[in-house]
């Protein structure tokens, strides 16, 4: 009951404050929808009529940009790591990558592939690819060496090492770098999209609700673009706890 009452109240205060900036002035109407206008606009956002096909869009392009990020980034995270000292160019060149704002890669992305879908799906998976590949780096990096050295005097397998040992060390590491980068995904597909101009996604909608008087749809279309950022960490979260049962021992 506490807990069910602290995320009741939590969403309470924040449409409460939300609500009482609105009367007290402190926001004008022009700027900012109030919460039931933008809660109305869910059904819009919602029906297919309207932006329904703008929202799968979005889901669509941000979980292939995320399923294409998973191997490739594990792929070249263990193949740089594998290679050991002559792999620290390559480990610079994704870091200085990973350092570089997302955003500032769009252009050169839209130089590549275009004004088209192929644009904000392989700028979120680039991205994604990057964190998920330095999270495995670091699971790789940070292994337990007595784990692995008790595997050898065992005389286990390479095979068995690495399904048992190698495997289950760097398993928390990767999801880390998976719940980063699904939402890494979300974000550049949704930004991309407001960029571009493109015919269908949550960011066109966002963007083009920025020139009307729409106001309730701009913020319900941001809220949802939450709520799929929130329920694809949720997914990642269960997931984890089913594959990672060892995690904490």
């Amino acid at each position: 009951m506490k807990r069910a009452g602290a995320w009741l109240l939590m969403p309470l205060i924040v449409i409460g404050v939300w609500q009482l900036s609105m009367y007290a002035g402190l926001v004008s109407p022009a700027v900012l929808a109030t919460p039931l206008e933008t809660l109305r606009a869910v059904p819009r956002i919602l029906s297919p009529s309207q932006n329904l096909g703008d929202l799968w869009s979005t889901v669509i392009y941000s979980s292939l940009a995320f399923a294409l990020s998973v191997p490739s980034g594990v792929v070249a995270g263990v193949a740089v790591f594998g290679v050991g000292k002559a792999g620290r160019p390559w480990e610079f060149l994704l870091d200085f990558l990973r350092s570089v704002p997302a955003t500032a890669l769009v252009p050169v992305f839209l130089i590549i592939f275009g004004i088209n879908n192929n644009t904000k799906l392989m700028v979120g998976a680039f991205s994604s690819a990057l964190v998920v590949a330095m999270a495995t780096m670091a699971g790789l990096t940070t292994r337990n060496r007595t784990r692995i050295g008790v595997a050898q005097l065992y005389g286990l397998s390479w095979r068995e090492q690495l399904f048992y040992v190698e495997v289950p060390e760097i398993l928390p590491h990767i999801f880390v770098g998976l719940k980063a980068g699904i939402s890494l995904a979300l974000i550049l597909v949704v930004v991309t999209e407001m960029l571009i101009g493109g015919d269908r996604g949550l960011g066109r909608v966002i963007s083009d609700m920025r020139y009307t008087d729409d106001k309730p749809r701009l913020y319900a279309a941001i809220a949802l673009t939450g709520v799929i950022g929130y329920l694809y960490n949720l997914g990642i979260r269960s997931f984890e706890s089913r594959v990672v049962h060892w995690k904490g021992y």
